[in-house]
């Protein structure tokens, strides 16, 4: 069985603290055998990842926004934006970025499908699984992970797992784990990630570490609006950390749930 949290953020994105070094040196520590990290709209962590000399398992992977929310993408490193995409009002065009990651052999996963957003039922027929457990889905939003495995489920789907860390503390708090060996290739990964059974595990990252890792973004990015947002998110934790445990239905995922699907047969 091996271990690897499927949605990590390094400092090459806007909002992430660790560095690329910090995220490999304490994969270990939090159980993992691989990673995947999936900065937002660039590859810059993966591929410096890709180059550092460890025994972990790096999935090769980015975080991209499209008009249909963020959509994780896995088994490449070809930019979109190399390739002349062009994004508006931030965002790629879901399309164009789905024909382009068909084209380049990857796999394009709804990032956290009900965290903000509602995906059109035929955007999820176009994509090649979901993401069923996140670890920022906080008790906030602790249905958003619950209607993902129910979509998972309905529509028999691939799924993934993540903890979406943006700092050490938050880093393995979920995960999917496969049935295969320590030395797993990356092509027996993808072929088993795209079978309908699996486990995933998972587990709340508190809001108010959200809330600061995301004040330390928005400073080094001198983004005064994002990090009012952060602060507000960093106090409203301060309470929402303390009380999770009694609001309905947080109480196993704040504590870590498994999820086991069989889809097959």
């Amino acid at each position: 069985m091996i271990k690897i949290d499927m949605h990590v953020h390094s400092d090459h994105s806007f909002d992430g603290v660790m560095s690329v070094d910090k995220i490999l040196q304490n994969a270990r520590k939090k159980g993992l055998d691989g990673v995947a990290i999936a900065d937002h709209d660039n590859f810059g962590g993966t591929l410096e990842a890709l180059g550092k000399d460890t025994d972990l398992i790096i999935i090769p992977a980015a975080e991209f926004s499209t008009e249909y929310g963020h959509m994780l993408c896995y088994f490449m490193t070809d930019d979109p934006a190399d390739a002349g995409l062009k994004k508006e009002n931030g965002k790629y065009r879901f399309a164009e970025l789905r024909q382009f990651i068909t084209e380049k052999g990857g796999l394009l996963f709804a990032a956290h499908p009900y965290r903000g957003q509602d995906f059109p039922g035929d955007i999820l027929r176009r994509v090649d699984g979901v993401e069923m457990l996140n670890g920022r889905n906080t008790a906030l939003h602790h249905k958003a992970n619950i209607q993902a495995r129910d979509t998972i489920v309905r529509r028999t789907l691939p799924f993934s797992a993540g903890s979406d860390a943006h700092t050490v503390a938050e880093l393995g708090s979920c995960c999917r784990e496969f049935d295969l060996p320590k030395d797993a290739t990356l092509e027996e990964i993808r072929a088993e990630l795209m079978k309908h059974h699996g486990r995933c595990f998972g587990r709340y990252a508190p809001l108010s570490m959200q809330g600061c890792s995301g004040m330390v973004g928005a400073a080094k990015k001198r983004h005064a609006k994002r990090f009012i947002k952060y602060l507000a998110k960093f106090i409203a934790g301060l309470f929402l950390d303390a009380t999770k445990n009694i609001r309905p239905g947080s109480k196993a995922l704040a504590k870590g749930i498994c999820e086991e699907i069989n889809l097959e047969g």
